[in-house]
């Protein structure tokens, strides 16, 4: 897996990497206002985030890509679990490359030892 560090709005790259992974809660504002952002350009967001509860993981496709929302405050689920469930629903897709942004409350190296486990992915960008 080739990891890359990135800056910037996750959803800038979704058509380039295939998928986005947004770590974090949507009670961080910032984390809210990058996921509004997506649901402001795509309509999938939009009827997912009008729902979307802030503990729960969940999936969205964006034009021609995908987002999954990993929930930092799950108290059921780690985010090591949920990322290789939704990096598995990626691969039987077709889709190796991602790019992850991770928001406060997320622990940064354990998302990236949870990625470098996944032997399904060649490109990530990892947005900290």
């Amino acid at each position: 897996m080739n990891l890359k560090e990135g800056k910037g709005v996750a959803f800038d790259y979704l058509e380039q990497y295939g998928a986005v992974f947004i770590v974090g809660t949507m009670k961080d504002s910032a984390c809210a206002e990058e996921m509004k952002l997506a649901a402001d350009k795509y309509k999938d967001v939009k009827d997912l985030f009008d729902k979307i509860e802030t503990d729960t993981p969940c999936g969205a496709q964006c034009g021609k890509g995908y987002l999954f929302y990993v929930p930092t405050n799950n108290p059921n689920l780690t985010v090591e679990s949920m990322i290789r469930e939704a990096t598995g629903i990626l691969s039987e897709i077709g889709i190796h490359n991602l790019v992850v942004k991770v928001f406060d409350g997320a622990n940064i190296d354990n998302v990236k030892k949870a990625l470098e486990s996944r032997e399904s992915l060649e490109d990530v960008l990892f947005i900290g």
